[in-house]
């Protein structure tokens, strides 16, 4: 079955929101572009407005009328079953692939000592199942699985979606809660952060400083559908114009601005920014890089954003290392220092080698295992409440 075009169209923006990450963390990528845009660590906030807008409406769906349950204890067990779905399928879209790629990250401490002992690896992970990793890398600066860091925001998103909408139970009753999460985050900011802390890990890395760049997306979710409107811009130049123009907008506000704003309103600023796109993703309309060649492009690296998220440090690690052991390749890489684009071409080549492997072998299997649990449970309820046959 073919992808749906507003699946399709999110997909491109989660390719663009891995290609920003990417430029963050590849040196030579970056290199490649100008100044202002070679810190656009804001693709992580394009990725939280995805989620919170993604898993907002696959939980709506799942979530069965609670508008006669007067409390959220009346509510609860109607919503039970629901909730039991929720977390199996969020538990095997995302744990399986991130434990995987966590011994990529442990074979390769085993192999390159400068990246550290093998016991670091051990915290990390402790952390990470733990659910704090985002508040211990905000007093650890050392952190080698550094970008687990949104998946611990992540997690602790799917704790409270799920009690916002089982205790507010009416599409208002939702949007004043967001809204009332988001205010919280944003108000939040104007704290300093704890002695002992990084400043720069904590305002950037911790959930209760990051849930308005989600709140967004489930905001959207909650109105998708519901507001008509008609268009007032050409569709040709949204498309090949202005929506780019808002991608632009947020790889670059990052390296224009210095992080005392980029951290409080600056925030503000890309999930605004992100909304526009999810919203216009979420239209079906066709207005989000409906581009020839490109689109399908876009929609392959967005289908494999989450393995590229995970792996694409560990890929580049790889790739330094090597050059150093083996200099005729390092000679061949670096025969342009100004656009080192055999090098860029090179961690593409290896980082969606290393996702690709990562989603056939990991992500696919798991998921399907999470399904096949969740057909064997409904078999079950569907058995069980079946009427005798005399």
């Amino acid at each position: 079955m073919s992808a749906s075009p507003k699946l399709r169209e999110i997909e491109r923006l989660r390719a663009c929101a891995i290609l920003m990450v990417m430029v963050v963390h590849w040196e030579p990528l970056g290199q490649m572009l100008p100044e202002i845009a070679r810190h656009s660590w804001s693709g992580v906030d394009l990725f939280f407005v995805i989620s919170g807008y993604v898993v907002a409406l696959s939980f709506l769906r799942l979530l069965p009328s609670l508008d006669g349950a007067g409390t959220f204890m009346a509510a609860f067990p109607r919503a039970k079953p629901s909730l039991r779905i929720f977390y199996v399928r969020r538990f095997f879209r995302i744990m399986p692939a991130a434990l995987a790629a966590a011994f990529v990250y442990r074979q390769q401490m085993k192999m390159f000592e400068d990246m550290g002992p093998v016991k670091a690896w051990t915290t990390e992970i402790v952390c990470f199942f733990g659910g704090v990793y985002n508040y211990a890398f905000a007093f650890h600066n050392d952190f080698k699985m550094g970008v687990y860091w949104s998946l611990a925001v992540e997690e602790h998103f799917y704790l409270l979606l799920p009690i916002l909408f089982v205790a507010f139970r009416r599409k208002n009753q939702r949007l004043l809660a967001c809204l009332v999460v988001a205010a919280l985050s944003i108000a939040s900011r104007a704290f300093h952060a704890p002695e002992g802390a990084v400043v720069h890990n904590w305002e950037k890395f911790t959930s209760h400083l990051r849930f308005d760049s989600l709140m967004a997306g489930v905001a959207l979710a909650l109105v998708a559908g519901t507001v008509k409107t008609v268009p007032i811009m050409p569709p040709r130049l949204m498309r090949l114009v202005i929506l780019p123009g808002v991608l632009v907008l947020i790889a670059c506000l990052p390296g224009s601005l210095p992080d005392s704003l980029m951290h409080t309103v600056g925030f503000v600023a890309l999930w605004m920014l992100g909304g526009v796109l999810v919203g216009f993703a979420g239209m079906d309309r066709g207005y989000v890089l409906e581009i020839p060649v490109l689109a399908p492009v876009l929609e392959y690296l967005g289908s494999r954003s989450y393995a590229l998220y995970l792996l694409h440090i560990p890929a580049s690690s790889f790739e330094v290392r090597y050059k150093k052991l083996w200099p005729r390749y390092g000679a061949f890489v670096d025969g342009d220092p100004e656009w080192p684009w055999k090098e860029v071409v090179v961690l593409f080549a290896l980082s969606l080698l290393m996702a690709e492997i990562l989603h056939r072998v990991v992500e696919k299997p798991f998921m399907a295992l999470g399904r096949r649990l969740i057909d064997g449970w409904r078999r079950r309820e569907e058995t069980q409440g079946a009427p005798e046959i005399a």
